[in-house]
């Protein structure tokens, strides 16, 4: 009788396809991980989540959803081994006059602070955009810039 040991499959750069997306308010899932010519199933890998900054910090605790530059690493397990690493971007959105809606306001004496409405109906956070406010056409005021 012969034995043999059938060794797992070590995953490649080829493997991993992290691409960059356009953010749109929701977690990255443009990961797509194959190898031998099929996707793999995700209980085949494990997935780490980094902000791309030196030092490497520790693991975020799931898929990014902000705008910025990540560092995903795929683990094989099961039938494949090895880790792969790969950069990738969400990119941020442009805003557009078309995009948002501020509703006007009657004098109160205090700043306006919002709400910024997206074309979606979804509330802009503050840390999201910013603003500069400008006079209308007022004979009796300057523009702020």
């Amino acid at each position: 009788m012969v034995s043999f040991t059938i060794l797992p499959y070590v995953l490649t750069e080829e493997a991993v396809s992290a691409e960059n997306k356009q953010y749109d308010g929701g977690a990255y899932d443009n990961l797509s991980v194959a190898a031998l010519g099929e996707v793999l199933a995700t209980t085949d890998y494990s997935v780490s989540y980094y902000i791309d900054e030196e030092p490497l910090g520790a693991a975020l605790e799931s898929a990014p959803v902000a705008a910025g530059n990540y560092i995903v690493a795929v683990s094989g397990e099961g039938n494949y081994t090895g880790t792969i690493s790969q950069k990738f971007a969400i990119n941020y959105l442009s805003l557009t006059e078309e995009m948002v809606s501020v509703e006007d306001k009657q004098y109160d004496g205090k700043a306006y602070v919002g709400p910024i409405v997206a074309e979606d109906g979804t509330a802009l956070s503050l840390s999201d955009y910013e603003v500069a406010f400008y006079w209308n056409e007022n004979p009796l005021g300057e523009a702020l810039s």
